[in-house]
């Protein structure tokens, strides 16, 4: 009588198992997720697009954004957009971050005639994204009473 097979075939199953299920793991943990950039890193690419902007290196902001920024948006629409922000509020001279959303990060820039809105996108060290807003209210703009409700 001999040893019987069957545990001798069905080892080598397992084992090829065992390590299809930690390659599937690894390449999850790979794939997946991924934490946020720290504030830091946001605060530094804000600084660094707030310095060109004030230098009107419009170019500059756009080569800094990734393949994918670059392929939604043109080089001539984001310089335009800037050379007329420019015009609106005029050189920074501060910046506050007003909203942290983790990939995402809302910052509001005071100029020397009036205020815009920075939005950064980051997919981790890469700039995803830009978006600029001048479309806040103003220092100087009245604000409108809205009209009176009745119950």
């Amino acid at each position: 009588m001999g040893v019987p097979e069957w545990p001798q075939r069905h080892a080598i199953p397992r084992t090829r198992e065992i390590y299809l299920i930690l390659y599937a793991f690894c390449l999850l943990q790979a794939l997946g997720p991924k934490s946020p950039p720290p504030p830091s890193t946001f605060r530094e690419i804000n600084d660094s697009v707030v310095a060109r902007f004030n230098r009107g290196d419009y170019k500059a902001i756009y080569q800094a954004g990734d393949d994918i920024y670059k392929g939604l948006n043109s080089e001539g629409e984001l310089v335009g957009g800037l050379e007329s922000s420019k015009n609106n509020v005029g050189n920074i001279v501060s910046s506050e971050l007003i909203e942290d959303l983790g990939k995402v990060e809302h910052f509001r820039w005071t100029g020397e005639k009036g205020v815009m809105k920075f939005e950064l996108w980051l997919e981790g060290p890469a700039i995803r994204r830009y978006k600029f807003n001048t479309f806040i209210r103003q220092p100087g703009w009245t604000v409108r009473a809205s009209a009176p409700t009745t119950a």
